[in-house]
């Protein structure tokens, strides 16, 4: 997790590279590799520091995962600040709006982002661009996009983790062991 103190701002799984190609693990936010369970300790205050502060988004960050992973529906946000180019912020905003448990494709993004420009058309490839670039994994569901064909083309958590993340909305079977 990364905050600017108000705001989250970068969400990645801790066994990979952002796309600046920096490691951006500041906590452990998930295991290495799937199946999970996660445990509880992951989301203790002493994981979400941040130089010796505590910050009041890292806890609301910590709530919402928590619920996703015990296969609730979270009822909040946590507040992101999205620092990227306006196409991207745009096609990550049109990809919050999936809702939780459900799938569309990228060309059905490319759709609702060309009509929210204004303009004849906008390619699927640009939507997995902008993809790509996601800064808040989970948070923005991007897992959620898949091909045309049903194929879970791309996501930057790794497939593996795209199909545990979706059969986990699709169950409604949490993650987390423990209390």
């Amino acid at each position: 997790m990364l905050s600017d103190g108000e705001y989250l701002m970068r969400l990645r799984f801790d066994d990979g590279a952002d796309f600046t190609g920096k490691e951006t693990s500041l906590s452990s936010i998930s295991s290495s590799r799937l199946p999970l369970p996660l445990p509880l300790s992951l989301f203790s205050s002493q994981n979400l520091t941040l130089s010796g502060l505590e910050l009041p988004v890292f806890r609301e960050t910590a709530r919402w995962l928590r619920l996703y992973f015990n296969g609730e529906k979270p009822d909040f946000t946590p507040p992101v600040r999205l620092d990227v180019p306006e196409f991207r912020k745009l096609v990550l905003r049109t990809v919050s709006a999936i809702p939780y448990g459900h799938t569309v494709t990228y060309g059905e993004v490319a759709c609702r982002v060309a009509a929210s420009l204004n303009v004849s058309r906008v390619s699927a490839r640009a939507v997995g661009q902008a993809l790509s670039h996601n800064p808040v994994l989970l948070i923005i569901p991007c897992h959620r996009v898949t091909g045309a064909d049903g194929s879970l083309k791309g996501y930057a958590g790794g497939t593996l983790r795209k199909i545990k993340l979706l059969e986990l909305e699709s169950s409604g079977a949490g993650f987390f062991t423990g209390s």
